[in-house]
């Protein structure tokens, strides 16, 4: 809360920080360990969804299963990518991962097995 004085009288403002409805952050590659990085980007907050593109430069596989240790509750879909949407645009070699808060979003994975049987 902020003190204001106007003509003698004391106002309270209240002052209310906003949660994003998203939260997103991108991290190289090569970083020693970029699922930790995000982690700490998002803190504690609790997630329904994570959604993780991947650069093929990256090991894909220990992307995923550092997302399973560092976010075990929480759905995570991950795919690599031809290039990526980063905080500075088109980007490459980022792992970009967009997170929706439980606040604000209620997911459920659903696995489809043998998608190649479906017809279009």
């Amino acid at each position: 809360m902020r003190m204001d004085r106007r003509a003698g009288d004391a106002v309270l403002t209240a002052e209310r920080a906003v949660a994003p409805l998203l939260l997103t952050f991108d991290v190289s590659w090569s970083d020693t360990s970029p699922m930790a990085a995000i982690k700490d980007e998002f803190g504690a907050e609790p997630l329904s969804f994570l959604a993780l593109f991947v650069s093929p430069l990256a090991d894909f596989y220990g992307i995923v299963a550092d997302a399973k240790r560092f976010f075990p509750d929480v759905d995570v879909a991950a795919c690599t990518t031809a290039g990526e949407i980063s905080a500075v645009g088109y980007d490459e070699g980022r792992i970009v991962a967009v997170g929706f808060p439980h606040k604000g979003f209620a997911t459920t994975s659903l696995l489809i097995e043998d998608l190649k049987d479906l017809s279009p």
